[in-house]
């Protein structure tokens, strides 16, 4: 007998109908030949790059460079040595030279290793679902069934090139293409204006009305206008909330600058997020495991074993992944095909957004940079001649509205990442008040040009760690002191253990605030102090009884309190 929906299921229900219906609605009208020439007057809302001139001139690219690299004699520099390598030999450096045809034939070994592995898994788990639900009498979906029937031409696919014996260049083609249409973001202006504005009138409209934008000095929003319309600029953030990029998007459409291009975890690529993300600018990059160290060890350790220049040797790499799992951004031509695009945007100043962090820090604390992405940006540079500009931005928040999916996660007992991008956006902005603002602070362009950057290897990815420094301490120099991770911050490091009163609260908040640098009069920390209280208390941090404050959620309050300790720890 057929299961009744109970309330619940028939509010989740209409709610994705409704979106769908609404998604389908904006999608038609900004399809209109009218409406699109009314919007695109605004030189705001014209797109840079087409689709699919982008995604053949990413293929072509990608296959190009491995086209070079297979028929390249020339020796690059290296710190070890990998299978493979037949010629060596040292430069008047002591550094060990290798040809970087070998790289490329062992990488594109790797590569179609790890690809047919991945498919195949990918396969069997599709399988497996479908037979769960079948065992369970629960219905089908059309998209499982869709997953299975692409899962399983992909396979086919690739196992016909390997049985056919295809060229090697055949092989980067296929795989380029397979990496680049989960890549490239299928931008349109024209519906991003319409979602933006239907967004703002419905579930981001507090968020957008209390929304406070600052710059390092007068008029810098303009200087960076100028840059983002005549160089190659990347902004480069903390990452807080799976809606960061509204209210940045937001501060910086207020000032007249183009959308940038997003890029986004691929682990947001679900529900209502997989439809939207796309054209409203997000490209994925799947910072996941293609294949767990369970598989890995299930192939043969030679067919893994690449040497790329200026990285770890062969050997050292094979114990790594046997460890962790081989991560999507180990993939030789993914990671190849990856940079390809950020070039050609970089290039057709296409402005990117990009959380230097990876993730949202579910402590609190700035995470440490993530390095991969952030040199293939600054590779743009030495590949072109020309400058690329980085511009530190910093979000804050009064109210964090993933704040205890955050702290479960620390735990380890969920994923942060199950919620679409509409419902994000709605927790958000019904936390976001006139007493709760967000803040957005943009830092001075940092401008890096080819004379700072050095050809060799070794000395590169230093000069790379430096910079992506230098953009953590300006981010972190730009987080707001917000009332509430004021507050935490003095609980925290007054080592109030089970209550305080609200004039030790007073005075030890005033102290904070010196301690930070930051000028408050008494008036602006008691009006502070008392909109903290009472977020803490709404929350469920804390409870006042007996003219005393409880502190009921230690591990929330700390993780406030972290937003701001790196500044602490000078």
């Amino acid at each position: 007998m057929k299961k009744m929906m109970n309330l619940k299921d028939i509010k989740k229900y209409a709610l994705k109908t409704g979106l769908e219906c609404g998604f389908n609605i904006m999608l038609w009208f900004s399809s209109v030949r009218l409406v699109r020439w009314w919007v695109q007057r605004n030189s705001l809302y014209r797109k840079k790059l087409d689709y699919d001139w982008t995604f053949g001139e990413l293929i072509r690219r990608v296959v190009g460079n491995y086209e070079s690299m297979f028929e390249s004699d020339i020796p690059v520099e290296t710190d070890s040595l990998g299978k493979g390598i037949t010629k060596k030999l040292l430069n008047q450096f002591g550094y060990v030279m290798i040809e970087l045809k070998h790289y490329a034939r062992d990488s594109l070994r790797a590569t179609k290793v790890l690809h047919e592995a991945h498919l195949e898994l990918k396969a069997a788990k599709i399988s497996t679902q479908i037979a769960k639900r079948v065992k369970d009498g629960r219905r089908i979906s059309g998209s499982l069934i869709n997953a299975a029937k692409k899962s399983d031409q992909n396979l086919a696919k690739f196992k016909h090139l390997k049985s056919a014996k295809a060229p090697d260049m055949d092989f980067v083609r296929h795989l380029a293409n397979y990496y680049a249409k989960d890549i490239i973001a299928d931008y349109d202006p024209v519906f991003y204006k319409i979602f933006k504005n239907f967004a703002k009138l419905t579930f981001v409209r507090h968020l957008d009305k209390n929304l406070i934008v600052s710059e390092d000095s007068l008029k810098m929003m303009e200087e960076i206008k100028h840059l983002t319309e005549n160089h190659a600029f990347v902004f480069i953030s903390n990452h807080v909330s799976n809606a960061d990029h509204a209210p940045i998007f937001f501060a910086l459409n207020r000032h007249g600058i183009y959308q940038p291009s997003t890029i986004a975890g691929k682990n947001l690529d679900h529900g209502f997020s997989s439809k939207i993300f796309p054209r409203v600018n997000a490209r994925w990059l799947n910072r996941g495991i293609m294949l767990p160290p369970e598989e890995v060890e299930k192939l043969k350790w030679f067919t893994l074993l690449w040497n790329m220049p200026g990285q770890r040797s062969g050997t050292e790499l094979w114990k790594e992944l046997k460890k962790y799992g081989v991560g999507w951004v180990n993939n030789p031509i993914y990671r190849e095909t990856d940079k390809a695009y950020t070039h050609i945007q970089l290039e057709h100043l296409q402005p990117i957004l990009f959380y230097i962090e990876g993730g949202r820090s579910t402590t609190g604390t700035l995470r440490a940079p993530k390095i991969v992405i952030f040199e293939d940006m600054l590779d743009y540079v030495r590949k072109t001649g020309k400058p690329v500009y980085l511009g530190p931005t910093a979000i804050s928040y009064t109210i964090i509205g993933e704040d205890k999916a955050l702290e479960t996660a620390r735990r380890g007992e969920k994923n942060i990442s199950e919620g679409d991008l509409v419902s994000q956006l709605s927790k958000l902005n019904k936390v976001t008040g006139p007493d709760s603002p967000i803040y957005v602070h943009f830092g001075k362009p940092i401008r890096i040009g080819p004379d700072d950057l050095s050809e060799r290897p070794k000395k590169f990815a230093r000069q790379v760690n430096e910079y992506a420094a230098q953009m953590m301490t300006a981010i972190g120099n730009g987080i707001k002191n917000t009332a509430t991770y004021l507050l935490a911050a003095t609980i925290v490091k007054n080592q109030y253990e089970k209550n305080f009163t609200l004039q030790n609260a007073k005075t030890d908040m005033t102290i904070m605030a010196k301690t930070l640098e930051e000028e408050m009069s008494e008036a602006e920390v008691e009006k502070g102090l008392n909109t903290a209280l009472a977020i803490f208390e709404k929350k469920g941090f804390i409870q006042k009884k007996d003219g005393l404050y409880e502190i009921l959620n230690i591990p929330l309050i700390r993780q406030y309190g972290r937003r701001i300790e790196h500044k602490l720890v000078k």
